[in-house]
């Protein structure tokens, strides 16, 4: 038991890394997305017969 009262806080060492690594995932994905904004493609109907 002794040793995982060492080990507890290690866990929450990768779970914080985990959680940082996922926020700057985010955040590089909504920076590439704002830089690319999505353009309007005019649609050609064809005339109706």
């Amino acid at each position: 038991m002794n040793s995982n009262h060492k080990r507890a806080p290690w866990l929450w060492v990768w779970v914080g890394g985990a959680f940082v690594l996922m926020l700057l995932a985010w955040t590089v994905l909504l920076v590439v997305a704002h830089q690319n904004r999505v353009l309007e493609v005019p649609l050609i109907t064809k005339p109706a017969r």
